[in-house]
């Protein structure tokens, strides 16, 4: 049976993304803080993964390859006089390995990943391409299904690299990490909505900020009803978002993700037992207790610890 691609999947429904692997990487020990560089692929393959099939396994559709900051440019980028371990060749190569590993496991497709380089900033467009080129070259035999630029912050670079990545003849993403003062030279967030489709992409979007996976639920069905029908996550989303995401838009994907059968949105059947039946029926009915949360905040806006219904005893 042959797979469906990203745009077929985008014209029957929502397709989940997966989220950071960067940051979970770097947490669990595996990736250089500050530099996020990922050698990890070849030098600790089994944690790139865990971290894949732990995304795959809370639904999601797409399996990225660990290649951020993955270009020669940035491998070599603030090491001094360390010597630059692998190239971006070798770096890319392994780390579709191990996307095909996890994919394969739930018929997700896999997405090659471009990142900003320095070369652009210290030496101009030309220096970048040549960069973007040689990691498009990394990809060309890799069996893909298509590719995400992620991180950028300036429109101009993220034109450089859909140049180069339209030259794989795949669907292409592109991702901005902008607020609403625009790109980092001040370059409107409208404007740079429609200089990343002028250049073709299939999709374009902003990354959005870490959140609990209550709020992911939310975003989700916020960002589904204002017609995103891709929707992932970066810098700080971990496998739980995925999942919540996921969960959300079940009856819109006609799917649930693996781990439906142990982990149930808002707890699903632990409140059938549980000793606070007076929230176990709302919670069961609506859901509502969770949304008006307020995790960590404290008295007095925390719900859970300053509003509790008449007649509700806490020990």
């Amino acid at each position: 049976m042959v797979k469906k691609g990203l745009l077929q999947r985008l014209s029957e429904g929502p397709v989940v993304g997966d989220g950071s692997m960067c940051f979970l990487l770097e947490k669990r020990g595996y990736a250089k803080s500050g530099m996020f560089t990922p050698e990890a692929v070849i030098d600790y393959p089994e944690a790139v993964l865990q971290v894949h099939r732990e995304y795959v396994r809370s639904g999601a559709d797409v399996v990225q390859t660990a290649t951020f900051y993955a270009t020669d440019d940035k491998l070599a980028y603030g090491t001094g006089k360390e010597k630059v371990a692998y190239s971006s060749v070798d770096i890319n190569k392994a780390a579709c390995e191990l996307a095909r590993k996890a994919a394969s496991e739930n018929d997700c497709l896999i997405a090659g990943g471009f990142s900003p380089v320095p070369s652009f900033r210290d030496e101009g467009e030309e220096a970048a391409r040549k960069e973007f080129s040689k990691q498009a070259d990394a990809y060309r035999n890799e069996s893909i299904d298509f590719v995400i630029a992620e991180f950028f912050h300036d429109i101009r670079e993220i034109e450089v690299c859909a140049e180069e990545m339209r030259k794989l003849n795949l669907p292409i993403v592109l991702c901005m990490r902008i607020g609403p003062g625009g790109d980092v030279n001040g370059t409107a967030v409208e404007d740079c909505a429609l200089r990343m489709a002028k250049t073709g992409a299939d999709v374009i979007g902003l990354d959005p900020r870490i959140m609990t996976r209550i709020e992911a639920h939310r975003f989700a069905r916020q960002a589904w009803d204002a017609g995103v029908s891709y929707i992932g996550g970066c810098c700080g989303f971990e496998p739980h978002h995925i999942r919540s995401i996921a969960e959300e838009l079940e009856p819109e994907r006609k799917l649930n993700p693996p781990v439906h059968d142990m982990a149930r949105a808002f707890g699903g059947e632990f409140f059938k037992n549980s000793l606070t039946s007076e929230l176990r029926k709302e919670v069961l009915r609506t859901g509502d207790y969770w949304y008006s949360m307020n995790p960590a905040s404290g008295r007095p806006f925390s719900s859970s610890v300053s509003k509790p219904k008449t007649g509700m005893k806490f020990q």
